[in-house]
């Protein structure tokens, strides 16, 4: 489980008088961040820092239990504070409190172990909290634990109770709501796809806090950005803008407003995503890097159109950086690698390095003749040939994602050291299978307006949504099928369509097994 998963089960298995304990919060705090912005970035495998989080936790609320007797009664039952206790008291209890933990009814098996602890504890107070400290450090609190009911092949076919889970957890982040329970425990309701795809598209369509967050989480791994650094104070000031201190996290949050605009507000499909003129600046000097008339409200977030910030490609957040000069080899490459899904390796250390060095100082000139100098040896074309072209065509913006008619190098002083004229024309940048030789734009908006129509961009979207969803890389022999749906989804429908469905779909039924 992720670190939200985890206290998202916690507190809907545990009393909120535990679960919003300050150490237990303390103890939450510290659980190790989980955003992740590479599907290589997943690990199936818990730390040893969220077992000792989980333990601290577990003692916790055994002393919170010691010390007050109506969080006893609360937990246990009345009947538990009753000596002798009887057995129906006590299956009550596990009935009740068992299920946040494990997310299905326990088998008889691991009711009969459970009863022979509380048995063995003494029975009374002692006993119940036995048992719960054991539900507490259940491997269900950390893992998605499925083991199935029946095998074909490689792969073991899931219970209802365990699509449920998968539902609900891929959706929202959160254990199943009490619809989704109730259609888990109707026989082989969650069986059939149609009923999954109803299921996900009831959360989908409640639009809680949970699926917003999701959701947000998803578009922050499509972006492939981590935490966005405040740009160069003195390429701020020069722009007119006060303070940088600030605006990288500014910028983010303008990011997670654009995509959840499009997603949740707009419905809008791949095309929309790339070419809305939406923005959502927060304060004056959003406001300025983006070009509209007014800040957005933040009690009631209504998108402010931009007359130069043109879709996904163009959000500050993906165009800034902390230097002095704007790097178009790292826009370019990074928008090929993470949005055209183009599998570009990382040059030789050593080439670029001897490189620069022989170079010497080529500063006094346009970024785009100093990048064109330094990437025009025989070794270097065959990804500069890619990567070039669409970093060239960002260019008319600058280092706070702000449009530029020419290049300004400021002095540390804050003057203006020297300016250039930009070249933002490209040709041949190979963005979609089929393009034809010779094909040309004249800035990043009009790449942008081609990709917005692409088939590229659009598998690559599904791609990534993939990814987030099963948190592993794609195997095109073993997923082809299912990828090829989401890709059509893609290209026909809504990003919320690509969403639901890679969620429904009949990967959802199954765990490969293990190979020994």
């Amino acid at each position: 489980m992720s670190t939200a998963e985890i206290k998202a089960t916690l507190r809907s298995a545990v009393p909120s008088a535990i679960f919003n304990d300050e150490k237990v919060q303390q103890a939450l705090s510290s659980l190790p961040a989980d955003e992740v912005a590479n599907v290589k970035d997943y690990s199936s495998m818990p730390s040893q820092e969220v077992a000792n989080v989980l333990l601290t936790i577990a003692d916790r609320a055994m002393i919170l239990l010691d010390a007050d007797p109506s969080k006893q009664s609360y937990l246990f039952g009345q009947c538990a504070l009753s000596a002798p206790t009887s057995e129906p008291c006590f299956d009550f209890f596990l009935k009740n409190w068992s299920f946040g933990f494990f997310r299905r009814p326990l088998t008889p098996a691991e009711s009969a172990r459970l009863l022979t602890l509380f048995k063995n504890a003494g029975s009374g107070v002692r006993g119940y909290q036995s048992v719960y400290f054991v539900l507490m450090q259940s491997p269900q609190m950390s893992f998605h634990v499925e083991e199935g009911q029946s095998s074909s092949g490689d792969r073991r076919r899931l219970t209802d109770y365990e699509i449920a889970n998968r539902i609900s957890y891929k959706t929202t982040g959160l254990p199943p709501d009490a619809t989704l329970r109730a259609a888990a425990g109707r026989s082989d309701e969650l069986q059939k796809i149609e009923n999954v795809e109803a299921q996900v598209s009831r959360l989908v369509s409640l639009s809680s806090a949970n699926s917003v967050s999701r959701v947000s989480s998803y578009f922050r791994f499509y972006s492939g950005i981590g935490d966005v650094p405040d740009p160069n104070p003195i390429v701020t000031s020069g722009r007119g803008i006060k303070s940088s201190a600030g605006l990288g996290g500014n910028m983010l949050r303008e990011l997670d407003d654009y995509t959840q605009g499009i997603f949740w507000k707009q419905t809008g499909d791949f095309e929309d995503f790339m070419t809305s003129s939406d923005s959502y600046p927060r304060n004056e000097s959003m406001r300025i890097i983006l070009g509209t008339s007014a800040v957005v409200d933040s009690a009631k977030i209504v998108a402010q159109k931009s007359p130069t910030s043109f879709g996904f490609l163009h959000r500050p957040a993906l165009l800034t950086n902390d230097g002095g000069r704007t790097n178009p080899i790292l826009r370019g490459a990074h928008l090929r690698q993470r949005y055209l899904c183009d599998s570009i390796p990382e040059p030789p250390s050593d080439l670029v390095a001897q490189t620069v060095l022989d170079a010497g100082d080529i500063d006094a000139q346009s970024n785009r003749a100093k990048y064109e100098q330094l990437t025009n040896q025989a070794v270097c074309l065959g990804c500069h040939s890619q990567i070039n072209p669409v970093g060239f065509s960002f260019e008319g913006f600058d280092q706070l994602g702000m449009p530029r008619s020419i290049e300004t190098l400021y002095a540390d002083s804050g003057q203006v050291k020297a300016t250039y004229p930009l070249n933002t024309a490209v040709s041949n940048p190979k963005l979609d299978s089929g393009e034809q030789n010779g094909t040309a734009f004249t800035d990043s908006i009009a790449l942008s307006r081609a990709v917005s129509k692409g088939n590229k961009g659009r598998s690559c979207y599904a791609r990534r949504t993939f990814e987030f969803m099963t948190s592993r890389e794609i195997s095109d022999s073993n997923d082809g099928c299912l990828l090829s749906e989401m890709e059509d989804a893609a290209k026909t429908g809504t990003l919320k369509d690509v969403f639901i469905k890679s969620i429904a779909n009949e990967d959802i039924f199954w765990r490969k097994l293990e190979s020994n």
